[in-house]
């Protein structure tokens, strides 16, 4: 009897650690989004929004049709039963990620990564009311948006109008940013196909459009090696390592849980910047990204866990 009760709890023990390893994707997500952040705010400023979108998810979309390029024929069976979202897969990837680079010449990476990640959440919930009509008291996520779209204000060095320019994008992108994990998910699960298969389908329509203005664009900049070995590593820390990452997670925990997890990337970003930066952030910026980060971990984590993962 005892031999059992003990064989018991060992399974159960181990259950419970398999599941908590299910969140290390989404651990390392936000691990490697804060670093990537730190990298891609200064770049950003002297190459333009459709060069780094250009460069950046070109690296990435290469990286991952050669490793899965022996899966092409799945892929074009995917895009040819599952058109519509395939489309929508590009059309949020695009709103996701070109207006991550506009964002950043209006304010600052921090101001960017409070909002997106501080509503992302809310952003999930609100999805789920709207999508798949879960009975979701939306209300304490709409009180948090105002919370963290206040704090990120305050916090800006940016002018006004810029601020407010960049925190309302921020919140389009974070918005994308979470139907994009929502389709994702279904895409995958319906076409039953892998991490790697998503993440060479998601950046056609990213490249084709920050592409064509990159042609269009004037005086654009002899592209060197030394052009391409930056946005190499760039990609690798900012876009491989945590879209992989990220749709890891997503598959493992859902879209929702995923959402939960983001708003520690803010805090995560002004830490390494305490530590590689020359020029620390204000002892304000830290106290509000600290509170918001704080704030946002306990509403979403107090709520109800609701269905929809």
């Amino acid at each position: 009897m005892s031999n059992r009760i003990n064989q018991r709890l060992r399974f159960e023990d181990l259950s419970a650690l398999l599941n908590c390893g299910g969140y290390l994707p989404g651990i390392g997500f936000c691990i490697s989004s804060a670093a990537a952040f730190i990298a891609m705010s200064g770049i950003v400023r002297n190459d333009g929004p459709a060069l780094a979108t250009f460069l950046t998810y070109g690296i990435t979309s290469i990286f991952f049709i050669f490793i899965g390029f022996h899966r092409a024929l799945i892929w074009i069976k995917c895009a040819k039963k599952d058109v519509f979202n395939l489309l929508l897969i590009n059309t949020l990837t695009i709103a996701n990620t070109f207006l991550v680079y506009l964002i950043l010449l209006s304010v600052s990476a921090f101001t960017y990564v409070i909002v997106f990640f501080g509503v992302l959440p809310a952003c999930s919930a609100m999805l789920l009311v709207i999508l798949h009509k879960t009975k979701v008291n939306i209300l304490p996520y709409l009180i948090l948006m105002a919370f963290i779209i206040f704090a990120a204000y305050v916090s800006s060095q940016s002018e006004s109008l810029a601020s407010l320019t960049g925190i309302g994008l921020s919140v389009v992108s974070a918005m994308a940013g979470a139907a994009y994990l929502d389709v994702s998910k279904k895409f995958q699960i319906k076409n039953n196909i892998k991490t790697s298969d998503v993440l060479a389908l998601r950046f056609i329509g990213t490249i084709l459009i920050s592409g064509v203005l990159v042609a269009n664009t004037p005086n654009m900049p002899v592209l060197s090696i030394d052009y391409f070995l930056v946005y190499g590593f760039i990609a690798l820390i900012g876009s491989i390592i945590p879209l992989f990452l990220l749709q890891k997670s997503n598959e493992y925990i859902g879209p929702v849980r995923t959402a939960r997890m983001m708003p520690l990337i803010p805090l995560l970003c002004i830490l390494l910047t305490f530590i590689v930066s020359p020029n620390p952030p204000r002892l304000i910026d830290l106290i509000i990204i600290v509170a918001a980060t704080l704030v946002v971990l306990i509403v979403v984590h107090r709520l109800n866990d609701y269905s929809g993962d």
